[in-house]
């Protein structure tokens, strides 16, 4: 689940992973919506086994990153606790050749501390990270003319880091 990442991944990854997932993405998600997101998406549905979370990008250069830090904590510890059987996997910030708003520099010097802290964090919940070290702002190719968004050949990468990171959990 998570922005927009995930939503223009998903038929993509129909053609790439083949495996059972369901997924959930809103373009645009930032970080306070995601639980009600979750919720929404959930009705009707039970908790899945594992969650993957692909959020926080769009919230870097319009929050402080420590708030950022501490909202995620929080409704991280919210879904452990509310769902102690599901394994939440977190999928790091990747780098963008643009960002919405902000200096460059001093976002991805940001979104370098936030995946360090968060994973520190999931990981102490028994729950996986995703790294997206291919994902690199001086690769034009793996980005959309937006600057945002990957290309097809950036999204076969991220598809890719995103199965490999749950078949290592599995295992």
């Amino acid at each position: 689940m998570g922005s927009s990442y995930i939503r223009r991944g998903e038929e993509r990854a129909r053609e790439t992973i083949g495996a059972k997932v369901h997924w959930f993405g809103w373009g645009g998600l930032r970080w306070h919506g995601l639980l009600p997101f979750f919720y929404r998406s959930l009705r009707g549905r039970a908790a899945p086994d594992v969650l993957l979370i692909h959020c926080g990008g769009n919230d870097l250069g319009c929050r402080k990153s420590i708030d950022l830090i501490a909202a995620m904590k929080q409704d991280l510890q919210h879904l452990y606790r509310r769902f102690p059987q599901m394994v939440i996997v977190l999928s790091d910030i990747t780098q963008r050749r643009r960002w919405r708003s902000g200096l460059p520099g001093e976002i991805d010097k940001s979104r370098k501390w936030v995946n360090s802290v968060m994973a520190t964090f999931v990981l102490g919940m028994q729950g996986g990270i995703v790294h997206h070290p291919q994902i690199v702002f001086n690769k034009p190719q793996l980005f959309l003319r937006d600057e945002v968004h990957l290309s097809t050949m950036g999204n076969d990468i991220f598809l890719n880091n995103l199965a490999e990171g749950l078949r290592v959990l599995i295992q």
